[in-house]
């Protein structure tokens, strides 16, 4: 499970996760909760008490050869943050989030459970192709003409399909770029009424001098809305995502840092 309470300045979202891995069977109930289900046993995530792009095209040029990373080996060292460069090779998760944001007359609350399905591929040339499906089911309390005393609406949101091609350089540097399809699935208050387009290119950066499992993640995406309601207001939004991750020594948890500006 997943709390935010985001304060926004020129753009700026921050959030903390505290996570962790476990080779237990049964749910996750704490901090940062996944219910999840892959292929092996199943792996719960946790906090403190329960079991819970220029730089980028220059990695083509490396000589070096490419790590024989896999989505196995992915699963087998995963420390529960969301690592976009290290996918599960199949996983299902059920993902519940907390957040709050300023509205025109108040904070506004949205309460989701997403609902995402994670499979992935080894490629023979080294490669592996990334994908992933969410869709979100959302409890909201907007202050609007239509809902003027903000009282919780409830329905699906926005659901995305996303597909990725990831490159490990060497055991410190992987690179990646994709594309994720937003479909305006969601209840008219709920959802954004547009289809979107969002190109996703970053890098993975190892700190072995830190731990074995800490790493940072810059990832620059687009959002932009290419058809749906004329009535809906148009997207277009510039993201930059840095993610770090650092690795506890204790019990296989890590603490991860990731920020969100948009243009």
């Amino acid at each position: 499970m997943t709390y935010q309470s985001q304060d926004r300045v020129r753009g700026l979202a921050i959030e903390t996760l505290l996570n962790g891995s476990c080779l237990r069977e049964g749910p996750t109930i704490a901090f940062f909760l996944r219910a999840t289900a892959s292929n092996r046993t199943t792996r719960c995530r946790r906090g403190s008490g329960g079991c819970a792009a220029g730089v980028l095209l220059l990695g083509l040029l490396f000589s070096t050869q490419a790590a024989s990373q896999t989505t196995t080996q992915n699963l087998a060292q995963d420390t529960g943050a969301p690592d976009f460069f290290r996918p599960p090779p199949n996983m299902f998760q059920a993902m519940t989030e907390y957040k709050t944001a300023p509205g025109s007359t108040r904070d506004v609350t949205t309460e989701t459970l997403n609902l995402r399905y994670d499979h992935a591929f080894d490629l023979s040339s080294g490669w592996i192709l990334a994908t992933r499906w969410d869709f979100p089911l959302l409890a909201k309390n907007p202050v609007n003409t239509g809902n003027p005393n903000g009282d919780y609406l409830y329905g699906n949101g926005d659901a995305d399909a996303q597909a990725a091609l990831i490159r490990n350089i060497n055991s410190r540097l992987a690179f990646g770029f994709g594309m994720r399809l937003i479909a305006p699935t969601g209840d008219d208050a709920l959802g954004s009424g547009k289809w979107q387009l969002m190109p996703i290119v970053g890098a993975r950066v190892g700190l072995p001098e830190i731990s074995a499992s800490s790493y940072f993640e810059p990832l620059f995406r687009y959002d932009v809305s290419v058809a749906g309601d004329p009535t809906k207001k148009n997207i277009s939004n510039l993201q930059f995502a840095p993610m770090l991750n650092i690795g506890l020594p204790t019990d296989g948890r890590s603490l991860s840092f990731r920020a969100l500006t948009s243009a």
